[in-house]
């Protein structure tokens, strides 16, 4: 049996030292982490928006190619909101909503309108969506076709 004299007095774990240098470690690097994730949440709000926008818009063109009727997707930039049939989503404060469309389509002031119809054609317009940092997406939609094409601002010519 092979015993081993241990010194009662040897005494394992952390310094009290060693605990503060690792908290504030562990602080600094939280501090640096939050600000990053908030940028990281706020783009990722933005990407979903433009995607929820350029569905939507498709949603249209393909409803209206297979039902055969005219669809309208309408586009309200003050209340931040696009709907097409059932359809409405609502923008997070933070992105704005600018509207190139014929204006003999727009039921009302402050509501925009793009129309789909069933040969694949469209009434044509943009849709321009901008965020607080000044980073712009413009979503066309060609009137001859009706196809849906995302633009950054450097595509745009903005």
């Amino acid at each position: 049996m092979n015993t081993r004299l241990v010194n009662p007095r040897t005494v394992y774990g952390f310094t009290l030292l060693e605990m503060m240098v690792a908290l504030a470690i562990a602080a600094v690097l939280m501090a640096a982490a939050v600000p990053a994730a908030s940028k990281m949440y706020a783009s990722m709000q933005y990407r979903g928006a433009v995607a929820d926008v350029k569905s939507l818009l498709e949603t249209g063109r393909y409803q209206a190619s297979t039902t055969g009727a005219t669809m309208v997707v309408l586009i309200k930039p003050k209340a931040r909101q696009v709907s097409v049939g059932d359809r409405v989503e609502v923008l997070p404060e933070h992105i704005a909503i600018d509207v190139r469309s014929a204006a003999e389509l727009r039921p009302d002031a402050d509501t925009a309108a793009i129309q789909f119809y069933p040969d694949g054609s469209s009434s044509g317009g943009a849709i321009t969506l901008t965020r607080d940092t000044g980073q712009t997406v413009t979503l066309n939609v060609g009137w001859l076709l009706g196809e849906v094409k995302q633009l950054s601002a450097d595509e745009d010519g903005i």
